[in-house]
Formats: structure tokens, sequence, C-alpha cells
């Protein structure tokens, strides 16, 4: 199946992708009557020559789940979705324009979001007060945001009023949660006897003799003295429920129009034997409250009042887990960290006198999910804004000016209730008596409330439009005016102000021109050094319009664009005004008689008063068409170059300089791609209606300066190589025997045995060690993406089903959850495959150690998988029941449909999630619901 996923991926391209009631762009949108949203305001779309891709907010509502990012995947092109964790409220995945193109900062920086026209977060949202998003992906569309546009721009659209009677919608739904890809553990009796084999590796004895692996292998043994626990089916239930009900109000007249929302949704978490009408409840579980009122006045018919507030109130339990180091965590990974490293035959889960056990070696999971607590976090979201826009005919037609200030404001507070209990040993004295140890104490309850996190940001904004046409001849311009503060806790206040301004021409709608371009400021860099100019421009010749064309029966629309420009990134990394010299505490000096250490303030890193923001030059073609009326397509090719990202000069600077030398603006980073999108669809007016949609995009970066130290041999640098490249050994298999050992490279991690990991020698000096690190595999995040969507309606049926896969990305299955007994944990199953003298022609694990094996889990190729996968995302048949058998329930629609989110997956990775190989899994979710107007 290695060649099976890209070979799918491939005939995304050539192939289509279905969506049943909205689509992300229907014919129709290539016409000349069609509008799409650009960087503050709208623009015909036959006008447009930037590089974006947009979709309806309800194809987010295919895949159910609490965060609307999470309905993205295969969606838009150039979007790269990929999942973390499932935990609920912290599922949110990393997204992605055009892949990356930066090597240091905010590496899985989310693009830009501008909500409703200002810069804001996507994941308070829920999909059904979303009207469009629209992705924003070349210079011509991104100049105008200056320092914050590099990394592409989501705009993101709320619904209003309409004209039109009251419409109130309602729609329930509920669904059924379970886990995917857990990692499976060795039973009781599989680890007695490999723990005693990784031992007799390591030329010590076995820990268990042969009258307890008797009993371990003894179905009838005591349970308490030689437990077999499955801490996994223990802990996690099969389901979970996730719901979500959804209100709605929309109408509006000549005056006043409104769209009023209120969505409630609840999703729990997956640990067993939690009592949820208990103060104490540890399981997790989120509540969200969403409420929006958008509102717009028309004062008189050239004045306009519009008023918008989003809000968010989530309540979110989860269980308190305290690690061996004695760190606290507030998110269920440690939990999962604590499950699956304490071994089957650890202890009982409880003794026989009622007591949790427990050891001095592991801590109780059960014991720890329903016996420390839990943490609750409250938080609260606001989103407002006003504003007022006049037309201004009277001066010239076609000028209209508008004035907004927006205010947004987040808090997050944790309610800590935290208890303690002990946990018991056993052992069987010579009368058949338990005695017991104890670890531990039992504490009572103590509650502790604390501020976590707050925020507000106040934005004003000016624009100034003007569009008009005379003849043959289209003029449109737009001037927007910014100013930004955003102040955090903890820290000094943020500050943004801009100036951005587009111009478009078009003559005989054929040909167009625009120029754009930003004037940002910000306070991270040195006085002199706050300001930068982004200018772009692009251009595109509508060829359809062509008298050639004219009265074609195939083309119906055809048009070539192109651009280029200049945009930029603030989101540097490193410290905040690092322009300025930072001191802090040093090591002390031992100074006078008494030898009395006296503490000193040094220098820290160096400064730079030059140090600048990065620059991306982009440059874009794509070429939009629709054929035969049905069959639309959109390409385009893509390169960025980005410079002056920030690295140490590593390459110019020695080490025994002896100082922290500063970051400098020398690092660069090229990256090129296409997108492309295929769509046909049936006739409007067949009874039998279905479209299908392909997409693909593709991009591929590599670090071209970055000032990296000089290395020896020239495998080993990172420079040439794409970013997050995987560094390691070049594994050769596992040694056979002694002779091949000895006939080998010597390699210096430890002593090797037959069965361990076996290296290859890069530079040929017959040893194996940190020289001969190389790059391994491909980064975890994809170059390629495709979906393909198919979908149908007939006589009230629907249906839809949503494919998407990524390629040329390479996962690590390392660390505790992969290596058998490091650092007193458990086994994964896969150990039972490992090297012995009888399995070795067969073995695909190396030889077991109980201690930390330095040479087998050194990083290399050995531990790393194929990471490419194609999931189902979404499948949702629906009914929707004929009008006049619900008119006397005075209902206008109703439909009844089923739904599923996330299925499966066609991967490489065997019973692991391909995106969540660790922590809280990946959720597989069956639903059903319920929706109709009034």
């Amino acid at each position: 199946m290695t060649n099976n996923i890209k070979t799918v991926l491939f005939l995304f391209c050539c192939i289509f992708i279905f969506t049943n009631e909205i689509v992300a762009k229907t014919l129709n949108e290539l016409t000349k009557d069609s509008v799409s949203q650009i960087a503050y305001g709208t623009q015909p779309t036959w006008k447009v020559t930037s590089s974006s891709s947009s979709i309806k907010g309800e194809e987010l509502g295919k895949s159910f789940t609490q965060n609307p990012l999470n309905g993205l995947y295969g969606l838009i092109p150039g979007l790269t979705v990929m999942q973390g964790s499932g935990e609920p409220g912290k599922d949110a995945p990393g997204i992605f324009a055009r892949g990356i193109n930066s090597f240091t900062g905010n590496q899985n920086q989310k693009v830009l979001v501008i909500l409703d026209g200002f810069e804001n977060s996507m994941d308070q949202l829920v999909y059904q007060e979303i009207e469009s998003i629209t992705l924003l992906k070349d210079a011509s569309a991104l100049a105008i945001y200056g320092t914050k546009g590099a990394n592409g721009v989501l705009l993101v659209t709320t619904k209003r009023g309409k004209i039109s009677p009251l419409r109130i919608s309602f729609s329930s739904q509920v669904g059924w949660q379970n886990p995917m890809g857990l990692t499976k553990f060795l039973d009781a009796s599989n680890y007695v006897k490999l723990y005693n084999e990784a031992n007799v590796n390591d030329g010590k004895a076995p820990l268990y003799n042969d009258a307890q692996l008797a009993e371990y292998n003894n179905a009838g043994a005591d349970q308490y003295l030689y437990p077999n626990v499955n801490w996994s089916d223990e802990l996690l239930k099969k389901s979970s429920v996730l719901q979500n009900y959804n209100l709605t109000l929309q109408g509006g007249n000549k005056i006043v129009s409104y769209f009023t929302l209120l969505n409630v949704s609840n999703a729990d978490g997956i640990f067993k034997g939690t009592d949820p009408t208990s103060e104490l409840n540890s399981n997790i579980n989120v509540t969200r409250y969403n409420l929006r009122s958008n509102i717009d006045v028309n004062v008189t018919k050239d004045m306009k009042v519009a008023f918008t507030l989003g809000a968010l109130i989530q309540d979110r339990n989860s269980p308190m887990y305290v690690n061996s180091s004695g760190v606290t965590t507030y998110e269920a990974a440690g939990l999962f960290d604590n499950i699956y490293s304490t071994p089957a035959n650890a202890f009982p889960i409880k003794n026989p006198n009622g007591s949790y056990g427990g050891n001095s070696t592991w801590t109780n999971p059960i014991g720890n999910l329903l016996g420390k607590g839990f943490s609750g976090a409250n938080s609260r979201n606001l989103q407002t804004t006003l504003e007022l826009s006049q037309k201004l005919d009277f001066i010239t037609k076609g000028l209209k000016v508008a004035a907004a200030i927006s205010f947004n404001s987040y808090f997050i507070g944790y309610t800590n209730k935290t208890v303690d209990y002990p946990r018991y040993s056993i052992l069987k004295d010579p009368t058949g008596t338990y005695q017991y140890t104890q670890y531990g104490q039992k504490a009572s309850l103590a509650i502790d409330e604390w501020k976590y996190s707050q925020w507000r940001n106040l934005i004003y904004q000016g624009i100034i439009d003007y569009d008009r046409t005379f003849g043959l001849h289209a003029i449109s311009a737009n001037l927007v005016v910014n100013s930004q503060k955003y102040v955090t806790s903890g820290t000094m206040p943020y500050k943004n102000n801009k100036v951005g301004g587009r111009l478009n021409y078009a003559f005989d709608s054929r040909y167009i021109a625009e120029l754009s371009f930003g004037y940002n400021g910000t306070e991270n860099f040195a006085p002199r050094k706050r300001y930068g100019f982004f200018p772009a421009a692009s251009a595109g010749w509508v060829i359809s319009n062509e008298k050639f064309l004219a009265n074609s029966k195939v083309v119906n629309f055809l048009k070539i664009r192109g651009s280029y420009g200049l945009t930029g990134n603030d989101l540097i990394g490193g410290d905040r005004f690092m322009y300025d010299k930072y001191y802090g505490y040093g090591n002390e000096y031992y100074l006078g008689d008494n030898n009395t250490g006296i503490v000193v303030i040094e220098e820290l890193r160096m400064n730079n008063p030059n140090l600048t923001w990065e620059k991306q030059n982009q440059a874009n073609i794509g070429i939009d068409g629709t054929l035969f009326k049905r069959l639309s397509f959109a390409v385009d090719f893509f390169q960025n170059n980005r410079y002056d990202i920030l690295a140490i000069p590593y390459s110019t600077v020695p080490t025994f300089a002896g100082m922290t030398m500063p970051y400098l603006n020398v690092g660069m980073v090229k990256n090129k791609g296409f997108e492309a999108s295929l769509r046909y669809e049936s006739k409007p007016e067949a009874s039998f209606q279905y479209f299908v949609e392909a997409k693909a995009w593709y991009a591929q970066n590599k670090i071209t300066e970055m000032s990296e130290q000089t290395h020896q041999y020239g495998y080993q640098y990172q420079t040439g190589k794409p970013i997050n490249q995987p560094f390691g050994l070049v594994s050769l298999g596992l040694f056979n025997d002694a002779a091949d050992i000895a006939n080998s490279p010597r390699q210096l991690f430890g002593d090797v045995q037959p069965g361990d990991v076996k290296y290859k020698d890069l530079n040929k000096d017959d040893i194996i060690d940190n020289q001969d690190f190389t790059a391994i595999g491909n980064s975890a995040h994809p170059t390629l993406t495709g979906s393909l969507t198919f979908g149908a309606s007939l006589n009230g049926f629907d249906f839809q089903i949503l494919a998407q896969g990524v390629a040329n990305r390479t996962v690590s299955l390392t660390g505790n959850y992969y290596w058998a007994f490091q650092n007193n944990t458990s086994a994964p199953a896969v150990a039972l495959t490992r090297w012995t003298p009888e399995t070795a022609a067969t073995a695909t694990y190396p030889r077991l150690s109980s201690d930390y094996n330095q040479n087998n889990y050194q990083s290399s190729d050995f531990w790393q998988r194929d990471g490419d996968f194609v999931k189902i995302r979404n499948i949702e048949i629906g009914y929707s029941i004929p009008e006049n058998t619900i008119k006397s329930l005075r209902l206008k629609t109703l439909r009844l449909f089923v739904n599923g989110t996330n299925l499966f997956s066609f991967d490489h990775l065997g019973n692991l999630d391909p995106e969540t190989i660790a922590g809280y899994p990946a959720l597989r979710t069956v639903s059903a619901g319920i929706k109709f107007q009034f």
C-alpha cells in the first residue's frame, strides 16, 4: 500500500470534490455579476487579479466539531490543516497558507484572521454564524496588510440580516465520539516475560522467577498479587457525547435588518468512572455558549450604521495530573502518559480492602483520575464593532467613507479543586494475610482560584472607497487607516499603525491592472526602524470577453492573472525589543574572608539596533475558467522568497568569542508550488442533482541561508534542505551476530550486541558517531494536500462524502509510547516483534533492554514511518420532508440527517492515527440531527 496514498492524491488533481447544499465556488461566481471578498471590501469576481479562494460557512458544518477550524480540512486550496490533539477544548489544529516560509519565530503560526474587517481569532465562532471564509494568498491581496500579511490572511465574515420576513431556524445534532489509534501495550504475561529477557540482554538477573512467570500465565492466579490490568480499557470509555443546539433569527426591511444567533454545545471526555453530578467530576467536559447579534440600520438613504456583537462563554473541566517530577498539568495528555507508562502487572486497580494500588515507582492512573481533583477553566470572549458609513455621491458619484471602532476582550480563569489519596502495595505473609505498604497521604480538599490570562484590543479604522465606471473604463480605489492597541496581562502593550490602499483599473471588461500597498509600523523595533512600505502590482486578461470568444459555446469564462509584490511578517520570534540591551542575574561571585556569594547582573544576548521584520517577495500566475457551463477550474503557480529571517551568526562569529550572540536578519527561504481545483456539476434543470470537485495543492520550501555553524561534512547542513528537516542516523537493519559487529564500523553509543540497530558510516572513518548524522525522511508537515468530494440529491434525499489526504510527510515513533521499558515504563505490543537469536531473520524491533539503550534509541530512520494518509473526513445523508407534508406544522423546511466525521484513514501506521500518534487520541464521531425553519 506504499504508493496507494500518493496515487489517490494524484487522482485528486484529476477528479472533483462535492459539497451538497453549500458550494465553495459555484459556476455563477465566475460570471460578471458575482462578487468576491477582498481585503476591506468586495470586488466583482471578473475584476479580481489576485489569488484567493472562498467557501461558505455552512460547509464547515459537514464536520461535526466544536471548533470550526476542524471543519476546514481539504476545503480551501492552499490552506493546509493538521490535526493535533483530539482533546475537547484543546483540539485547535495548525493551519498554514502555502506551506511554511520561515525557520524561526512562530512556525506553527496561524494565518492572520480578519473577522468582519478586524484582526481577531476564528476558533471562538460556530459555523452557523459564519457567512463566508476567504483565503488571501498572493502579494496583490496581502500587501495591504504590510508586516502582518506574509503568512496569508483568512477573511471571515459573519452573517447579517436580509430584507425579508422574520425567519426562525433551529437545529439540533447529537453525536457519539470514540477514540481512534490507541497504542496497544503488553499484557502482564508478556510484560514479565519480555522484561526478564531485557534484563538478561543487559547482563542482569531476571526480575521474575519461574514461579512468578507461571502465576502470570495462570488465568486463575491471585489478581491482587499477579494483576493484569489493561489500563487503557479500564480508564477509557467506548464513546462520549457531543451535542449542539442552534437557534437563529434573521430578517429585516429597508430600514433595519438583523441576524441573531444563540448556540449551545457540549462535549464530554472519554474517561470512565467519573461522576458528572459530583463537584469533583474530573472527566473532561466543555460547554460553549455562543451569542451573536448583527444589526444594520439605514439612517438615511446614504448613511448606514452597522453594529456587530459576538460573544463566547466557555466552561471547561479537565483532570488535574501531577507527573513524577511534581509538575501539575491541566491537560489530559499527562494522564495518557500515565496510562501508557504503567505496566499491566504494576499493581491492581484496588486492593482487597478497597484501597488504591500503587508503589514507589508508579502512581495509580485511575486513582490519579478520580482522586486528585480537577481543574476548571472559565473563559469569556467579547467582540464588538460599531461602523458608520456615508455615501458621498453629492461630491462625486461612487465615493464612500466609513469609520469604525472595534473592541475585543478575552479572559480565562482557573478554579482548581485538589485532593490527594493514599495508595498501597501489597504482599502476602506466610499466613496468607495481605500486608500493606502506604505511599502518598490523604489530603483534604483545597480550592485555588486564579486568573490565568486576559487580553483586550482596541482598533480604530477609517476607509475611503471609490468605485465608478466611465464608458469602457472602470476605476475603483480604496484607502484604509488602522490603529490597533493590544494589551495582555503581564506585558507591555502591543501597538500597530497601518495605512493601506488599492487602485484597480479595468478597460472594456477585458484588461485589468491593480496597484496596492501597505505602510505599517510596530513597536517591537527601534524607533527609526518601525515602519515599512509594501507595494504590489497585478494584472488580468479576461480572454472570454474578446471578440474571438464572444459567441463560444465551449468557453464561458476564461481569465489569466498575475501578480508580484512585497509582504512582511513581524512574528519573527525571540524576545521583544531585541534592539535594546538586556541584563539579567548571572552566576554568583564569592568574595571576602567569609567567601560570601554576591549576586551579579550581567549582559545577556547582545542587542541588534538594526533588527527588522521578515520580508517576502511573492510572484503568482493563475488562470480561472468555465467550460460548457458545467466545468470550472482554477490553477495557480507561485514562488515566495522570504528573507531577513532571524538567525544567529554562527557561520561568522565563533562560539569561543565569549558572548551570547545577537539575532541578525540574515536567513532566507525559497518556497514554491501550485494549487489546482476542478469542478463538474449537473444541469440546473435536472431532477438528479450532483457535482464532483477535486482540489490539490503543493508547497515545497528550501532554506537558502541560515548562517549555521561550520560543519565538517556537507550532508550535515540544514541550509539547502526543507524547514524542520529531521536529522539522524541512517539505519542498516539489526546486527545479526558478533561477527557482524566485528566486521562493521565501531558504534560509539554504548556497548553493541546482536539485535542492536546497525548504522551507516557516512564519512567512511570506520566510526559511527554524531558526524554520521544526516537528513532523514521528511518533516511532519506535508508538501502535497488533496481533497475529493462527491454528492448528490434526488427527491428530497441528499448525500455527501469528503476525503482529504496528504503526502510527502514523515512521523517518528519515539519516546515512552514506542520504546520498551525506558524510564520505568511499560512496553508497546510491537515489542513482541523484537530481535532474538530465533527471530533474527524476521525481527522488526531491536533487542530489548531494561536500561536506556543509547545505541538503539538514537535519532534514526529506523523509527521513522511514512506519514502519508487519506482520511474520510465526513459523510452526510439527509432527507428534506416535502413542504406540503409539513405545512400543517407551519414549517417552511424540515431536514433530518445523519453524519460521520473523521471516520477512518488509509495510512501506513496500522492501528495508530497518522495525525495524533501520542497523547489524547483523535476522535471518530457519528451523529444525527434535525433542522427546521419557520
